[in-house]
């Protein structure tokens, strides 16, 4: 299951009677104004143009009306987007290992293992966690938040949960630690190590596994085969855990971030 994102968008309460103000007031000018212009407008075409004041009246009217008709037709645009006033309030993602709430200054991760149950409530969905905990989710797509949840937490109940090897413990030194990891499916070092693939693999997909734990069987199974580079792929995309994917994005594009290992190798 690849990781989705749902925007919760919430009312701009206190910017609607603003913007009922800028609408009716852009709408009071306006009728004020044109009416001048079209006096000005029918002086001008009469006395500078030298046109007939039959056609030069015309033309102003047909004007006026023209203008009017744009006037009236952008207030009514105006007001009704002031009423429809909604913005960005946030994100949600769902993920292998739970629920992650972006909004404006923090960032907070749900693990599915904490969660006891969900109920449907109007515009959202409320997570109750074990310790009694509620969690509204609010989202203009409150039915497919409700069936991605549904589907994740059916994900995560079923995914194995796996026993960790100690090979696979991090260090201090995160250069020396990735590089040893790699060298556990090592033709000398296999026997020794006593890590099979089908372990790390279980490792890097169990969702409740330590962070650092399935960073190391992602860096241990990468230099394999194609068909254990696919299975960290899906690993990073279905991970809202933002530090891990990042880390296992390393790990795909070879590059070397010691400073971002480090806080895996600090969370365990």
């Amino acid at each position: 299951m690849t990781a989705r994102l749902f925007v919760q968008r919430r009312n701009l309460v206190g910017l609607r009677p603003l913007a009922f103000a800028l609408v009716a007031l852009l709408g009071t000018v306006s009728v004020v104004l044109v009416p001048t212009l079209v006096t000005a407008a029918i002086v001008w075409l009469e006395s500078v143009l030298g046109v007939p004041s039959g056609i030069g009246a015309l033309t102003a009217i047909v004007a006026f009306l023209l203008t009017a008709f744009l006037v009236l037709h952008n207030v009514g645009r105006g007001l009704e987007s002031a009423v429809k006033l909604r913005a960005p309030w946030g994100r949600i993602a769902i993920g292998a290992e739970g629920v992650r709430w972006d909004d404006w200054v923090r960032r907070k991760l749900t693990p599915w293992r904490d969660v006891h149950g969900t109920i449907t409530e109007g515009q959202g969905v409320v997570l109750v966690t074990r310790e009694g905990t509620r969690i509204v989710l609010a989202t203009n797509e409150v039915e497919a938040l409700r069936e991605s949840i549904r589907a994740a937490r059916a994900a995560h109940s079923a995914s194995e949960r796996a026993e960790i090897p100690e090979a696979l413990s991090s260090e201090r030194d995160t250069t020396r630690w990735i590089e040893r990891v790699r060298t556990l499916l090592a033709r000398d070092s296999y026997r020794g190590a006593g890590v099979p693939p089908a372990v790390l693999a279980r490792v890097l997909e169990d969702p409740d596994a330590p962070a650092s734990a399935r960073v190391s069987a992602a860096a241990a199974l990468l230099p394999a085969d194609r068909a254990q580079r696919a299975r960290v792929e899906r690993a990073r995309d279905e991970s809202v855990d933002d530090e891990l994917a990042t880390a296992l994005d390393d790990l795909l594009q070879e590059r070397v971030v010691p400073a971002r290992w480090a806080k895996l190798a600090r969370r365990g």
